[in-house]
């Protein structure tokens, strides 16, 4: 194969004939993530393979993400399968409620050192 020739990408369900190079579509999917077509033209090849394909499982993630949450509400699933779900989605830090004290006066002695001061 020439070094000027495109291979050809064929989609076989709708029989669509694309012709990218390799170096295209590493542009198309990584400028945005690296900051620009020169960043990606710049970067050593097994790294820009290494974020190519950190961007498609972060992509299938999304999807696969967005596919839950539909999933899971919608009224006709389980109520105890919505609760894990939620309860899996939610951060731990979240979870549990914090406890604040709030010291009044001690605020308002504040306010008022301000206001003289």
């Amino acid at each position: 194969m020439d070094v000027q020739q495109k291979p050809k990408i064929v989609n076989e369900s709708k029989e669509v004939k694309h012709n990218f190079s390799l170096v295209e579509i590493l542009i198309f999917k990584l400028s945005p993530v690296l900051g620009g077509r020169n960043e990606v033209l710049e970067c050593p090849l097994s790294e820009a393979f290494t974020y190519f394909s950190l961007e498609q499982e972060r992509t299938s993630n999304e999807k696969l993400e967005s596919f839950l949450n539909l999933w899971f509400s919608n009224p006709m699933v389980d109520a105890d399968k919505r609760k894990a779900y939620i309860q899996s989605i939610t951060p731990k830090n979240l979870r549990t409620p914090i406890e604040t004290k709030w010291d009044f006066d001690k605020l308002r002695k504040y306010k008022m050192s301000q206001k003289s001061g």
